[in-house]
């Protein structure tokens, strides 16, 4: 896949970009958050009923988070639950304005 963290995925990958799972992502964690990484992946394919590569999963986080949709959280601790993933508060009201408008 070409591209870096910063940017979505160009040229054929970028078709196959699901946004589903982006959506599902923030869906999630607006329900239950802070929610660790493995958490929410566990979360997303259960909501999904499919399983959802490694690789594509922390794509979708790193797309979210370089997008300002989502932040990470790592306490720092190894060998327990580290990383955890939360809604942006921009996010947040984001979505608010979005339901009110609904």
């Amino acid at each position: 896949m070409i591209g870096n963290a910063n940017q979505e995925p160009v040229g054929i990958a970028r078709t196959n970009f699901k946004k589903d799972i982006d959506i599902a992502i923030v869906n999630e964690l607006d329900k239950n958050e802070p929610l660790a990484s493995s958490d929410l992946k566990r979360n997303i394919e259960k909501a999904q009923g499919r399983v959802i590569a490694s690789r594509t999963y922390y794509d979708h986080l790193q797309r979210l988070t370089a997008r300002r949709i989502i932040k990470k959280q790592d306490n720092g601790i190894r060998g327990k639950q580290a990383v955890f993933y939360l809604l942006t508060n921009e996010a947040k009201n984001q979505k608010k304005i979005r339901n009110y408008r609904n």
